[in-house]
């Protein structure tokens, strides 16, 4: 088993996660603020969204060529031997005929895509695209989503994984990664309480998928949580786009 790493400020360095078993920390440190919601920005490239919720957060990228594993006929990115579409918290994990229940935000879209992640076909993938220079002078990027809002109550272990393709050609800038941000409220409305990020790691190779994750623990008055999938757009990129697939979110019971 290996511990969740806790970062000491608003951003989480990447450490590494056994997939098998994510083993929470309590009282490790108190809720983390980060900009998840709005027009969130990060200066120089670097990753944006990542802080520590109470007990810590970790995550990490996997390998771009390991396969994808199925399981059930779907994805099976935890690799419990239980198709994630069968037990994700999020509605229309894996974009099987459309991209309903995902809402873009500011200056994003979100489109369907026949490209599949895992091979689980029929099936294909949500395109999210940002498009317009932000400031052509400038190094830094800024957050652009597609997401939505489940409920969640108390003091939860929250998981999330997800596929995630980067397409080469475009600003090496740019990332991609799931945001989960917690709130107290039931509409995910509100000041957010504590908010955390899947890495990409920067060595990542583009044109190819990716499995993301990353987990952390809700607050005792949380009461729902965005899921958001996220694009680092440049603020010099006319465009910027990715693809997402499988998006599994497990809310299990914190145990001391």
């Amino acid at each position: 088993m290996v511990a969740l790493c806790v970062a000491a400020g608003a951003f989480l360095a990447a450490c590494s996660l056994d997939e098998r078993k994510l083993e929470v920390e309590l009282g490790g440190s108190g809720p983390g603020v980060s900009g998840a919601g709005g027009d969130a920005s990060i200066g120089g490239g670097g990753t944006a969204g990542n802080s520590v919720g109470p007990g810590g957060a970790a995550g990490e990228a996997g390998s771009d060529d390991e396969p994808i594993p199925v399981s059930g006929g779907c994805a099976d990115l935890d690799t419990n031997r239980v198709g994630d579409c069968t037990e994700t918290s999020v509605r229309n994990p894996d974009f099987k005929m459309d991209v309903a229940k995902w809402l873009p935000d500011m200056d994003t879209t979100i489109d369907w895509d026949s490209e599949n992640a895992a091979g689980d076909l029929p099936s294909g993938s949500g395109l999210v695209a940002s498009t317009g220079v932000i400031d052509a002078t400038a190094s830094g990027a800024a957050i652009r989503a597609a997401q939505q809002c489940i409920p969640i109550a108390g003091n939860k272990l929250v998981i999330v994984y997800a596929n995630a393709k980067v397409d080469p050609g475009q600003d090496p800038q740019g990332r991609a990664e799931v945001d989960v941000a917690f709130y107290d409220t039931e509409d995910c409305t509100g000041p957010l309480t504590a908010t955390f990020s899947t890495p990409q790691p920067l060595g990542a190779r583009v044109g190819s998928w990716l499995t993301i994750k990353a987990g952390s623990v809700s607050g005792a008055s949380t009461k729902s949580a965005l899921v958001r999938l996220a694009l680092l757009k440049p603020f010099r990129a006319s465009a910027f786009q990715a693809r997402f697939d499988n998006v599994l979110l497990r809310v299990e019971a914190v145990t001391q």
